[in-house]
């Protein structure tokens, strides 16, 4: 028996190392014949020609770049160039778009000093920083010695894919202690004297209702249902509406009925709302204590699975804040974590402090204990990350300062808190116009006609970058600037 056993692992062990050899060989294979095809290349529309009045160099990932949207025409640099010569028609002004998506602030300051000596500019504008937390083994250096050949290695996605793997099975350690989900799904109960209630139960509640084979047809809760497990959503909902408005049923099971019928549809606020009115109206209800802890988890992996990582994050903390004996979410906001940037280890760390002075019971909780230490520990390390990001941003300032160059900083229009932390801190240090995306996007609404669900701007959103910066331009003096 443990022959075979050996024999099975040998092969498993050899599957494992020709699958990682393969994908790093094509890996290696896509990269290099990348740089064959990009080689001294730049596109028509970027080459530096002509001598005009003032020329920007917009730099920073793909904020700047304009991922998602026609990069030549909606990305910001370009909105910019059109305002310039809508507002001041005689002046010649170029705005040059060198943004590069995934770039981190290492990689732009090496090409800053390329693209200084190439295009002459006489301002800069940067936007940089969020990626740096996803490429963090692009820092192997003595003093100011960059190494290359192991940046180039260290930064492959199969290193990158082999690190979340590692956190992904550190974090299902911490929050399982070992047993499967399924049997800590089937026991989820209050280990602590706190007041919250199990998602378990409500999840129990949602399934049963799921599985209902016996169909009443004078049941308003069992017609009510009917329509989500066929599917018929947006006739559901005008139902459920009209049972509320005329009274005829169960409240409460109405109530939790239309949260699922809303969720399902896919409409996260209207679902927020019903639980909102329920917690109102019934606020010693049991199953609504429960659906509230449920339908955070439920709208954190809807977000999820619609790419939405620092969205679906928030919605993790406060289904933690529910229920904090339950794993889910602790395993699914550890395993979405390195694929956003909207919370830094801090951010998460904080909120579950503020839990935990508002209820110090909370403590009792070794999930809750135990997570709160996973971040602490993360801070540690994040802590590099954000002086990496400092450093680099200092010598920037440092280099357009030295050739003469006007540099301004602006922050990202979503809360990456440790990037727009640093941004602000080097234009505040180095006397710097800062533009304030953050702020200004904050007023904004909808939301989504300025956010995509990435995070990246809409043609709408990268116009208001590029009026942001254009204001910040004007009262800082900087389109007067003449070429000598």
């Amino acid at each position: 028996m443990k022959t075979s056993k050996s024999r099975i692992a040998i092969k498993l062990l050899a599957f494992a190392g020709s699958l990682f050899l393969s994908l790093l060989v094509l890996e290696l294979a896509l990269r290099i014949y990348g740089m064959v095809l990009l080689f001294g290349y730049r596109p028509d529309h970027e080459r530096p020609g002509g001598q005009p009045d003032v020329r920007i160099v917009s730099v920073g990932d793909s904020f700047t770049y304009g991922e998602n949207v026609n990069r030549a025409t909606e990305a910001y640099p370009a909105v910019l160039e059109r305002l310039i010569g809508r507002d001041a028609p005689g002046k010649n002004v170029s705005v040059v778009n060198l943004g590069v998506c995934e770039t981190n602030t290492s990689e732009l300051y090496r090409n800053l000093k390329k693209w200084i000596d190439a295009y002459e500019p006489d301002v800069v504008v940067l936007l940089s920083g969020s990626a740096n937390r996803f490429s963090p083994f692009e820092r192997f250096r003595k003093g100011d010695r960059y190494s290359p050949l192991k940046g180039f290695f260290y930064n492959l996605r199969i290193f990158k894919m082999g690190r979340i793997i590692h956190l992904n099975l550190r974090a299902r350690d911490a929050s399982t202690g070992g047993k499967s989900f399924r049997e800590l799904a089937l026991f989820a109960l209050p280990a602590t004297r706190s007041a919250v209630t199990p998602t378990f139960s409500h999840a129990a509640y949602v399934m049963r209702w799921g599985r209902r084979e016996k169909f009443d047809p004078e049941d308003p809760l069992h017609r009510l249902w009917s329509f989500k497990n066929s599917g018929r959503y947006d006739e559901g909902i005008m139902h459920a509406l009209e049972l509320l408005h005329r009274g005829e049923a169960d409240e409460v099971g109405v109530m939790m009925a239309l949260a699922e019928l809303y969720l399902s549809n896919g409409a996260v606020a209207k679902t927020e709302e019903v639980l909102a009115a329920a917690r109102r109206k019934h606020p010693r209800s049991r199953m609504v204590r429960n659906a509230t802890a449920y339908y955070k988890l439920a709208i954190g992996e809807h977000l999820r699975k619609q790419s939405e990582y620092g969205k679906a994050i928030g919605y993790y903390l406060k289904n933690i804040e529910a229920d904090p004996n339950f794993p889910v979410a602790y395993y699914a906001m550890a395993k979405v974590y390195d694929l956003q940037s909207l919370y830094d280890s801090a951010r998460i760390h904080g909120e579950m402090e503020r839990m935990l002075k508002g209820n110090p019971v909370y403590g009792e909780s070794e999930l809750f204990a135990g997570f709160m230490k996973l971040f602490a520990d993360k801070q540690n390390w994040e802590a590099g990350i954000e002086n990496w990001i400092y450093d680099d941003l200092k010598k920037a300032a440092a280099l357009c300062r030295r050739r003469g160059i006007k540099l301004v900083i602006q922050n990202y229009p979503v809360a990456y808190a440790m990037a727009n932390r640093v941004l602000e801190r080097v234009a505040r240090e180095n006397s710097l116009p800062f533009v304030d995306n953050l702020s200004a996007f904050a007023a904004l609404e909808p939301e989504e006609k300025y956010l995509a669900d990435d995070d990246h701007c809409t043609p709408a959103g990268h116009r208001v970058v590029a009026q942001n910066v254009y204001r910040v331009l004007k009262e800082a003096g900087l389109l007067e600037t003449k070429k000598e």
